[in-house]
């Protein structure tokens, strides 16, 4: 066994978790390499550090206390305000957000329309510049709406 792996494997040890195959097999790691002997030695020093630190005993009116804080006005204020300004801060990056992709939408649509719709055209045959080549004029259309150029629109 490397020394990596007994080195990961020496807490376990230690608090007796280690099966009988991992122990017998770090026991013997141990007995050849002084490196992970010494590590060894320095967990257990830190175990018995930490045994030896004195517990404060805590006040039975902590929990109290603390929740009489948190559930004090001014703390309702503050947590209030810190609600409020990430809603707004996230009302404006959602708005942001609409107002970009709806401008590449209306750049798209532009675009895509600029290859299907045909080319504009400009009055140099009669027509107004905002007039499909192959589609009939918005005149045209007004007219036929009206009843004129012979057809009464009717049979439609």
């Amino acid at each position: 066994m490397k020394c990596k792996k007994v080195t990961r494997l020496l807490p376990a040890y230690l608090d007796a978790e280690a099966d009988e195959g991992r122990k017998s097999e770090i026991e013997r790691h141990l007995a050849g390499c002084a490196a992970c002997r010494q590590e060894l030695e320095s967990l257990k020093a830190d175990l018995e550090l930490c045994a030896s630190v004195e517990v404060p005993e805590l006040s039975p009116y902590l929990a109290t206390r603390t929740m009489a804080e948190v559930r004090s006005p001014e703390r309702r204020r503050v947590l209030a305000g810190i609600v409020v300004r990430r809603a707004l801060a996230g009302i404006v990056v959602r708005r942001a957000l609409a107002g970009a992709a709806a401008a590449v939408l209306v750049a798209a649509g532009v675009w895509v329309g600029s290859f299907l719709g045909g080319e504009i055209q400009g009055s140099e045959n009669g027509s107004s510049w905002y007039s499909v080549e192959g589609e009939p004029s918005l005149e045209d259309l007004y007219g036929l709406a009206l009843g004129e150029n012979g057809d009464s629109g009717e049979g439609r």
